[in-house]
């Protein structure tokens, strides 16, 4: 049998003041060796064990990076600590490689060249759409900052984000698409060297989010922009972002294209918790792991295993591991099979019964309850304790 993938665990912008350090787009820093976002061991705690423990990630210039994990894991509180609004207690971050974070340093928020688009958007609701844009651009008073140059950006902004047509709206006559590109547009007025997104689609409903995720990513690309997005929702984290970032009980586990933490997980954590998996615990017996599947060698000194199966791995087999249809679940695009395992169906694994999901194609065609026999489309994922 070839060898497995075996893992060995172990909306708003930030007003740009007039200050004696601003903060321009230095686009010449885009093209040099600085990542966009360079953090070190950066920790903020709250309780033991609660809070951002060890926060070390870099962001390149022009990328889009998810911050992907579960909820409580300290995502958002990561997300504050780039923007200024969290004080880190220990540990460095550096943005297009000029140090805002370190022993006795922290330079302000509205010093870092920082947009920020927040859960909630934060319009001001007595504001019109241009005028909200408008707010995140230097100067006192908003008919300043719809005069001259300013009149110019905030044209532009609207126009990158197809806005224009209702730049004299009241934000409550928008719909939940059109708030957020309000936000994303504000944020963007002041040419920020960094985006930052909270959880931007979360008050979306489903049929909107898709859509919503691609125009996103369309604006900034086409804006040129380095962004940041924190979000809890592996379909949305895969579907967006250059690179991803998954965060486990306060540090980064693990960072790699979409294709690479989905298909290579570093972690059985990530295993578990990007996509749908079936995990079966082994242990080790003479040197090797029995599956539902067949039996893999073990590395020496391993004593125990947890096998890591996609139901989009599994297929129909003749003569393959025999089970029982329980539950057909039809979703158009796909179908996912419930199937109940025979006990003792593969040598040498005599407890190899149980449930396993199977993702299929719409046009395979399978009864919603019956026989079946299966086998693996690629080997399972391993991690061995």
């Amino acid at each position: 049998m070839p060898d497995p993938l075996a893992v060995d665990p172990s909306a708003g912008a930030l007003p740009a003041r007039a200050t004696s350090r601003p903060a321009p787009d230095r686009p010449e820093r885009l093209n040099g060796a600085a990542p966009a976002v360079q953090a070190r061991a950066l920790e903020r705690t709250f309780a033991p064990g609660a809070g951002v423990l060890d926060l070390s990630l870099e962001v390149r210039a022009g990328e889009l990076v998810t911050l992907l994990g579960p909820s409580g894991c300290g995502k958002t509180t990561a997300l504050r600590l780039v923007a200024g609004f969290e004080r880190a207690s220990s540990g460095e971050l550096m943005l297009w490689g000029e140090r805002v974070v370190g022993p006795a340093l922290h330079l302000a928020p509205e010093r870092r060249g920082v947009g920020m688009v927040f859960q909630d958007y934060a319009l001001f609701p007595h504001l019109s759409v241009a005028e909200n844009v408008a707010y995140g651009l230097a100067g006192r008073g908003l008919r300043r900052r719809l005069s001259g140059g300013r009149a110019g950006r905030v044209a532009e902004v609207l126009d990158l984000t197809g806005l224009s047509a209702v730049a004299g709206r009241g934000v409550h006559e928008l719909s939940g698409g059109e708030q957020q590109r309000v936000a994303l547009a504000r944020a963007l007025a002041p040419r920020p060297r960094l985006l930052l997104l909270d959880e931007p689609f979360s008050s979306l409903d489903p049929a909107l989010r898709g859509q919503m995720r691609a125009e996103l990513r369309a604006i900034v690309k086409r804006a040129g922009a380095t962004a940041l997005l924190v979000t809890h929702d592996q379909e949305e984290a895969l579907s967006i972002a250059d690179r991803v970032a998954f965060m486990w009980r306060g540090r980064i586990e693990q960072v790699g294209t979409p294709d690479e933490v989905y298909t290579r997980p570093a972690t059985l954590a990530a295993a578990r918790f990007i996509g749908d998996a079936n995990i079966y615990d082994r242990p080790v017996e003479r040197g090797r792991v029995a599956t539902p599947f067949g039996e893999y060698e073990a590395p020496v000194g391993r004593s125990h295993c947890y096998v890591v199966v996609r139901p989009e791995d599994l297929q129909v087999q003749a003569g393959g591991t025999p089970g029982r249809v329980v539950e057909r679940e039809y979703y158009g695009h796909d179908q996912v099979l419930h199937v109940a395992l025979e006990p003792g169906a593969t040598p040498g694994s005599p407890g190899a019964g149980g449930l396993v999901r199977v993702r299929l194609g719409p046009h395979e065609r399978i009864t919603a309850t019956g026989p079946i026999a299966l086998g693996l489309r690629r080997d399972p994922i391993l991690f061995w304790e």
